[in-house]
């Protein structure tokens, strides 16, 4: 295994991680920001 290939697949997971934890902060933004007067 090349040092490109371990960069490569340590990218692709790091961004599934964002893609997963994304949404949700953005939710938690959207109901914190309807839930203040």
């Amino acid at each position: 295994m090349s040092l490109w290939d371990a960069l490569r697949m340590n990218m692709m997971i790091s961004y599934q991680e964002l893609v997963r934890t994304f949404p949700k902060s953005i939710t938690l933004k959207t109901e914190v920001w309807r839930s203040s007067p």
